[in-house]
C-alpha cells in the first residue's frame, strides 16, 4: 500500500502565531529602530517573501538571526494561549484517521512546536524537523524526506509563505499554500504553488482526493 505523506509549516498553517508573533516583533523594531509592522503595510509585506520584508522593514540582513531567536523567545512566552488555526485541528485529525502519515517542518523551535502539540491535544505527528534557519527550509524539508525514507511522490506539502513553496518546489514536492494568515494568494501563485487554499474548507477539499476521504468527509470534518 502506497504511504501517503502530508507535511505542514507550524506558524500560520498550523498554529496562530502570527499575532504574537507581530506582537512581539514591533516590541523589538521600537528597540531597535526597525519599522513597525501595521495595518496599513501588512498588505504590502504579505506579497513579499522574507528577505525582501526584511528590507521593507529596515532590518539588516546580519540581524535577521537575531530577530528570529526573539520571535522564537517570545512565542515561547506565549504558547499556552495559541490556539490552531481556524479549521486545522479537525483537518490534521481527519487526516491521521485516513492513514496519511503527518509531519511538521519548520524555522519554530521544538520546544515551542512540542508544547503547542500538547496543549491542544495534536501529538499525532509522526515527524517533527524543528529550528531550521529561516532560509534553509528546502534543506530541513530534503532530510526529513530522506532521514524517513520517503518518496516525494508519496508527500504534500502545506504552507503559508512564499519560502514553503519555493522550498518544495526545490525538492520538487506538490505545495498547497494557505493564503489565510502570511502570504497573499497573489504572492503565493507567483511564487508557483501548485494549489492555492484561501479557506479551511478549500484545504480540506483539496487534501480529500490525496487522503482516499470524500470531499463531504472532509468538510464534515471541521
Amino acid at each position: 500500500m502506497r504511504k501517503k505523506v502530508v507535511l505542514f509549516d507550524f506558524d500560520g498553517t498550523i498554529a496562530a502565531t502570527v499575532q504574537a508573533g507581530i506582537d512581539v516583533f514591533n516590541e523589538m523594531a521600537r528597540e531597535q529602530g526597525f519599522s513597525e509592522v501595521t495595518p496599513d503595510n501588512i498588505p504590502m509585506l504579505r506579497e513579499k517573501g522574507v528577505r525582501q520584508a526584511a528590507q521593507e522593514l529596515g532590518i539588516p540582513r546580519l540581524k535577521i538571526p537575531m530577530v528570529v531567536s526573539r520571535l522564537r523567545k517570545g512565542v515561547q512566552s506565549r504558547i499556552a494561549a495559541i490556539a490552531p488555526m481556524p479549521g486545522m485541528k479537525q483537518i490534521l485529525l481527519a487526516l491521521k484517521k485516513s492513514g496519511c502519515e503527518l509531519g511538521i517542518v519548520t524555522s519554530n523551535s521544538k520546544r515551542n512546536v512540542l508544547a503547542f502539540l500538547k496543549n491542544n491535544q495534536l501529538e499525532i505527528f509522526d515527524y517533527i524537523n524543528a529550528g531550521s534557519g529561516v532560509f534553509y527550509k528546502a534543506r530541513a524539508i530534503r532530510h526529513t524526506v530522506e532521514s524517513n525514507g520517503l518518496e516525494d511522490h508519496e508527500i504534500i506539502f502545506v504552507g503559508d509563505e512564499i519560502r514553503d513553496v519555493v522550498a518544495a518546489r526545490k525538492n520538487k514536492i506538490t505545495v498547497i499554500a494557505v493564503a489565510w494568515e502570511t502570504n497573499s494568494k497573489k504572492g503565493l501563485e507567483e511564487a508557483g504553488a501548485d494549489f492555492v487554499a484561501g479557506t479551511p474548507e478549500e484545504l480540506a477539499a483539496l487534501l480529500a482526493d490525496f487522503s482516499e476521504m470524500t470531499s463531504e468527509e472532509m468538510e464534515y470534518s471541521i
